[in-house]
């Protein structure tokens, strides 16, 4: 703040610019900061100024400052010992989630811990009007999915559980910080899904691990074993999938041709409803150049896949309003004819 007026630095603090910010007096109930993005920058720097003061000593890829993601008594972000800056609820709550994707993203192994916004919020729509119930992450990471579903369940105003394991302890903790803020009901817990039960689930979003091999064989629905563990992470959602559950999924291409899950694929196509199924190119997964899937499966009746192949303007065409993700969502709950997308 310079003369009483808040303003906003880049990167490399060599601009200003001027912003909204918190109405006076500065501390207390007389104002709060309502820009989201500057409530996200300012936990953003905290997130990296923490962690890289204990990064060092302690010799691992990140550090999760904890206290940072954790709610105040009043809603706000605490700069310094006796600097605090108040914050509207729902601005800082959406300032949380978005600041720890920015800092995983900027972390050596974060990326494996969070999904891009606009995939985030693609594979919400391509939920459609199937929310309620119970909402399962098994691999939820930071909680990218679940978050952008329980945005989409507060439109819809229905009642909805959300749920989310990570292998990671810390990445769990992280989340579950997240999600006790959230206005629906939300558990997060530090598990395994290759090795627990999972619930039953309405809707099941998730991004399993890449390149995961299984120490031990999983026994698919179809009969056969396979170690794959991206191949494992669909059989077990599925599994969890209530009748009439809908289930997307953001995979590595692999899936579509490994020789093999031919069996496998095969047996869903006869099964169950194989609804959408969209290629990315590289750059979908952060931290990886490797080709990506979105993938919808209903549990119903089969019936016919909406195809696309997106390219390099990929991200508009998955945006809420991009081409392809509208017609995806057209053939899921408008029953649409099978669809070659756009190339």
């Amino acid at each position: 703040m310079i003369d009483g007026r808040w303003y906003q630095a880049d990167r490399s603090v060599r601009s200003l610019e001027p912003v909204d910010g918190p109405t006076f007096p500065l501390y207390g109930s007389g104002g709060s900061l309502t820009d989201e993005d500057l409530a996200t920058n300012l936990l953003a720097a905290q997130l990296w100024q923490e962690s890289r003061s204990r990064q060092a000593s302690a010799g691992v890829d990140y550090i999760w400052p904890d206290n940072v993601l954790y709610e105040p008594a009043l809603p706000g972000i605490q700069l310094s010992d006796d600097e605090f800056v108040p914050v509207d609820h729902e601005v800082l709550r959406r300032a949380r989630r978005r600041a720890l994707v920015e800092y995983m993203l900027g972390e050596r192994s974060g990326g494996f811990y969070v999904s891009q916004p606009v995939i985030a919020e693609a594979v919400a729509t391509l939920v459609g009007d199937r929310v309620g119930g119970t909402v399962l992450d098994p691999f939820c990471g930071t909680g990218s999915f679940l978050w952008a579903v329980v945005d989409r369940a507060k439109q819809l105003d229905v009642p909805v559980e959300f749920v989310g394991y990570d292998v990671d302890q810390k990445v769990a903790e992280a989340a579950a910080a997240i999600g006790r803020q959230e206005p629906l009901l939300t558990t997060i817990e530090h598990a395994n899904a290759y090795d627990v039960e999972l619930p039953r689930a309405r809707v099941v979003v998730t991004a399993p691990p890449l390149g995961l091999r299984l120490q031990a064989p999983h026994v698919l629905l179809n009969g056969n074993s396979t170690t794959d563990g991206e191949a494992a992470a669909v059989d077990l959602c599925l599994r969890a999938l209530e009748p009439g559950g809908r289930a997307v999924f953001h995979l590595g291409t692999g899936f579509t041709f490994k020789q093999a899950l031919d069996r496998y694929r095969q047996y869903l196509a006869d099964e169950v409803r194989v609804a959408v199924l969209v290629g990315l190119p590289s750059g979908a997964f952060p931290g990886t150049t490797m080709r990506s899937i979105l993938l919808v499966i209903d549990r119903a009746e089969p019936g016919e896949t909406f195809l696309a192949q997106l390219g390099e303007d990929w991200e508009a065409q998955i945006d809420v309003e991009g081409a392809a993700l509208l017609a995806a969502r057209e053939h899921l709950d408008g029953g649409g004819p099978t669809i070659v997308g756009h190339a």
